[in-house]
């Protein structure tokens, strides 16, 4: 592709923003006619980017050791996760001059750095349902990820950059409350690595999560406490102007976000409109801060950030313009302030994270009055930090903040969280905002209640959107079935979802201490599917690898039947042991047209075979279509099912593999006997040498196609009850 399309497209971009500039300076006649000009400048940039020559593919595959120089895009940093340019790569050199998304434990120091690492492409999401960070990278521009093992500054470092620096480092150095530092790093510049993992699920389990993110509040704050300041030694107007530097500065501190970038926009409207005598109105500041970040990069507009934070500042600034005649005391306003903005992102978050905290629509409006205290104090601590006065001064004022983080932790810790399908709120949410548009501003306003025709036209527009985002049903098309094989690590999760809408679970993967690999892969694909209860749910047998994700599952699943086998070392809870059911051969049943069949163990006690041998075997049909869930059964279970049950009991079109392939499952004569075409075997990284390797080669001589897990991500297959079809989340090789 030759250059001169670009260069069309960009000169376009350059004349319609001047021209759409000069008009909006000039007179407010044409002000349509400029913001068409304007939006058709973002447009061009937009296609610039579109149609700009596509980078050669990096070759697939992790190369260990990589040696480069980088420049992170940023001067500060972003929580260990930032992006950076690959300026030297002497052994890759198509490496040079490509962006990638650095993962490092270290917080950038210097402009450059020298890193040894690990290189690995944009990775597929491995479950579905879940968000694709592979996409995201993609969007982003990124070409891989560089897991960096060893850095070393290769230039000296950046202002903001040793600023954060040296304030983490006395922080760290100074002692005090082991939570002063970290809320003081995170309220003062969006540094939250000091932070666990359980205290940021407080905050957005209480719905404050947005505190701990640089935006609209914290930029607001900073320019008026500067322009304060300025104001006593230069006056009001000179000190409105000069705040402008700081606050940019600021900004660009804190990671130069998309919500940062646009509260310092806001910021600086303001300020030059007031200092002009001409004060735009808030949807002018905020329409042109929109533009500024979308001409910079039109690609942004994805982002969840950005969208979550134009969202809630357009609710703030149309909620508090339409309170304007209200006999209300300001502060009586902020709760309602406060609920516009949670409704307003609600939305937006069901669509990207599958979940909202519903106690931020209370607790929200209760901390708003005393936030900027708060604020206030994580910068005079973050002050303190770079200033020489003594350990203990940095210790007390540390103490508020300390107990503030205690205090909302243990609030946010007994907060619940909703999980709704994103087809639930968008009635409601679309109601809201048919009320908001039709509402006239003021009452008795003849120019708003004229408009209500045109709002009328804009409601009914949104309406067709939504019904168009929700007609994908959240089960499968009527006549049909889908069974999903997750992908959880070591261990064992089946979903199965009939045509009528019911859903069994059999087995609910690994436990590793606190990690649910179930919380990260089946359950995002249930909200998302708007499914809310579990039929069935079956434990194959009592290995941890089976069961580790139960309570996790049952806590916010309503379960109607529980069948076990084999219990082993897990510990039924009452609330299931009261709806469950021992399974043993012959016990069926039928969830719509889907027909569940238990053929193995033959009795509750078995001496002398193993908790494997013991494990539950499931038989589905649906139509002519038949799946064997062969749990962890092996070796002696396996033979014992062979001889007593026929060939026609065990022939099955999928077979999901016995004990993730171990050594004693799947025999030849086991395999002979079902007689699959595929084969689904669930395994993870283990230290069992899972899958053995001649079963594996068994497997390949007796089944057309061999997937697993670890290799293919989650197994997703689909019958009408007579064909059917199956795909991988990941590429994988189909085995011959």
């Amino acid at each position: 592709m030759t250059d001169d399309p670009p260069m069309v497209f960009a000169l376009l971009a350059i004349c319609v923003s001047i021209a759409g500039m000069a008009l909006l300076a000039r007179t407010r006649r044409w002000n349509g006619a400029a913001c068409i000009l304007l939006m058709l400048g973002v447009l061009s940039l937009g296609l610039l980017r579109a149609i700009a020559p596509a980078e050669p593919p990096i070759p697939d595959g992790a190369i260990s050791d990589i040696a480069m120089q980088i420049r992170p895009h940023r001067p500060g940093f972003a929580s260990g996760n930032w992006d950076a340019t690959i300026l030297e790569c002497p052994d890759h050199p198509e490496f040079e001059e490509r962006t990638v998304a650095v993962r490092s434990e270290r917080m950038p120091q210097a402009a450059v750095y020298e890193v040894n690492g690990r290189w690995t492409p944009p990775p597929n999401p491995r479950n579905p349902g879940i968000f694709d960070y592979g996409a995201f990278l993609e969007e982003k521009g990124a070409s891989g990820i560089l897991e960096v093992e060893d850095m070393d500054p290769a230039s000296d470092g950046t202002l903001p950059a040793m600023i954060c620096t040296a304030m983490i480092t006395r922080l760290e150095e100074a002692g005090g409350h082991p939570g002063a530092s970290a809320l003081a790093r995170a309220l003062s510049l969006g540094d939250r690595r000091g932070l666990t993992e359980g205290d940021e699920d407080a905050f957005r389990r209480a719905g404050v999560a947005h505190l701990l993110a640089i935006s609209g509040m914290h930029i607001g704050f900073f320019g008026l406490a500067i322009r304060w300041i300025l104001a006593g030694f230069l006056g009001r107007r000179a000190a409105t102007v000069l705040a402008i530097i700081p606050v940019v500065g600021y900004a660009i501190v804190v990671g130069a976000t998309p919500s940062s970038l646009r509260a310092a926009i806001i910021f600086g409207v303001y300020a030059l409109g007031e200092e002009m005598g001409q004060k735009p109105p808030p949807s002018s500041a905020i329409a042109l801060a929109a533009l500024m970040l979308l001409m910079h990069d039109p690609g942004v507009l994805l982002d969840p950030g950005f969208q979550m934070s134009f969202a809630a500042t357009s609710a703030i600034a149309s909620t508090w313009v339409r309170m304007g005649d209200l006999p209300m005391h300001r502060w009586l306003r902020l709760p309602i302030i406060s609920a516009a903005a949670w409704l307003a992102t609600a939305p937006i978050a069901l669509w990207h994270f599958d979940r909202i905290a519903p106690a931020g629509l209370l607790i929200g409006p209760l901390v708003l009055p005393i936030f900027p205290v708060v604020l206030v104090n994580g910068w005079l601590l973050g002050a303190a930090a770079l200033s020489p006065v003594p350990d203990w001064v940095i210790r007390v004022l540390g103490e508020p903040l300390g107990l503030f983080l205690d205090l909302l932790v243990e609030i946010g810790h007994r907060m619940p969280v909703i999980d709704v399908a994103t087809a639930a709120i968008v009635p409601a949410f679309l109601g809201a905002t048919a009320v908001a548009i039709l509402y006239p501003a003021r009452r008795g306003s003849v120019a708003a209640l004229s408009r209500r025709r045109i709002n009328w036209v804009v409601v009914g527009c949104l309406w067709v959107l939504a019904l168009v985002s929700i007609w994908s049903p959240a089960i499968p098309a009527p006549g049909g079935m889908r069974l999903v094989v997750f992908d959880v690590g070591q261990g064992d999760a089946i979903l199965i979802e009939s045509a009528a809408g019911y859903t069994m679970v059999v087995d609910a993967g690994p436990r590793w201490d606190d990690v649910v690999p179930l919380e990260s892969s089946m359950m995002p694909y249930l909200r998302a599917r708007g499914i809310n209860e579990v039929d069935i749910l079956a434990l194959s047998h009592g290995h941890l690898d089976h069961y580790g994700g139960i309570d996790a599952l049952n806590e916010e699943f309503d379960i109607s039947e529980f069948w076990f086998s084999a219990p082993g070392d897990y510990r039924i809870p009452e609330v299931l042991l009261g709806r469950g059911l021992h399974m043993t051969r012959g016990h069926d049943s039928d969830l719509g047209e889907l027909e569940i069949s238990v053929i193995w163990p033959p009795g509750e006690t078995m001496p002398g075979f193993s908790l494997n041998e013991r494990s539950g075997v499931i038989m589905l049909g649906f139509g002519q279509w038949r799946g064997l869930l062969a749990g962890d059964l092996e070796g002696a279970g396996e033979r014992a099912l062979i001889s007593s049950a026929g060939d026609e009991e065990l022939a099955a079109d999928l077979l999901k593999v016995g004990h993730h392939g171990s050594a004693n499952a799947s025999s030849g004569a086991f395999l002979d006997a079902v007689g699959a075409d595929v084969a689904a075997v669930s395994v993870g990284g283990n230290r069992y040498g899972l899958p053995n390797p001649e079963t594996m080669a068994r497997l390949h001589r007796h089944v057309s196609t061999v997937v697993t897990t670890s290799e293919s991500g989650a197994f997703i297959l689909e019958t009408d009850g007579e064909s059917w079809r199956a795909v991988t989340m990941a590429p994988a090789t189909p085995s011959p």
